[in-house]
């Protein structure tokens, strides 16, 4: 009987040490979204890449692959990363999605400083105030539907 007391006991510590060194190994990154790159008094934020799909005539043609950095102040950052990043992707799918001017396919130039001002106004729109101020394009790929690995029709 003392010795099941003993085992018990035993198996407790172990299990709170065990807990106890997780949690000081951790490097606290699971609440927070990502580090910002500070540069003059700018933070940039660059968010996960996203694929955007490009629509003619009813049907999906393409998809824009897209990877941007963002500005804002410093000051204005402080506890609302969460919230540009919401408002800025969303912002950034509305004026792919919605873009004239990306025609790859055409081989026409895309307008990239009309588009990287648009994401601006939408997302300070979207905020209710001025806060992004720069955006810059990480990455900008037009894939063709037919290039992608899982393209096949499905059935309906």
């Amino acid at each position: 009987m003392i010795k099941q007391i003993i085992l018990g006991v035993w198996v407790c510590l172990a299990t709170l040490g065990g807990v106890y060194g997780a949690s000081m190994m951790s490097d606290g990154s699971e609440g927070k979204v990502k580090d910002a790159v500070h540069v003059s008094g700018m933070s940039y934020v660059s968010t996960n890449p996203m694929s955007v799909p490009i629509v003619r005539n009813g049907e999906v043609v393409a998809y824009v692959v897209a990877k941007f950095v963002y500005g804002v102040r410093e000051n204005k950052l402080q506890g609302h990363q969460r919230e540009f990043e919401t408002h800025f992707v969303d912002s950034v799918f509305r004026v792919i999605y919605n873009a004239e001017s990306i025609r790859f396919a055409e081989k026409r130039r895309a307008d990239l400083d009309a588009i990287k001002k648009e994401i601006i106004a939408k997302t300070n729109e979207s905020l209710g105030r001025e806060l992004v101020e720069e955006v810059l394009i990480e990455q900008l790929s037009y894939v063709l539907r037919d290039q992608v690995r899982c393209s096949k029709k499905m059935p309906n």
